[in-house]
């Protein structure tokens, strides 16, 4: 599975998950941060997971204070 977010500009801002797993269900939470630890800006976002060859995208709004 491969788990990335990428912002509207089309850049990979945080890479979460690169592994293979066994068959089943699984959660992942995103704090809101780059690869680099730092906090994005608010906007949208677009989650995409890979699996078997399988595409997914999810968009994500961050809102910071």
């Amino acid at each position: 599975m491969d788990l990335k977010v990428y912002n509207v500009a089309n850049a990979c801002v945080r890479h979460m998950v690169s592994a293979a797993l066994p068959v089943g269900s699984y959660t992942a939470q995103w704090d809101g941060k780059d690869d680099n630890g730092e906090p994005v800006y608010s906007g949208l976002y677009l989650v995409t997971v890979i699996e078997s060859g399988r595409l997914e995208i999810k968009k994500v709004v961050a809102v910071h204070q």
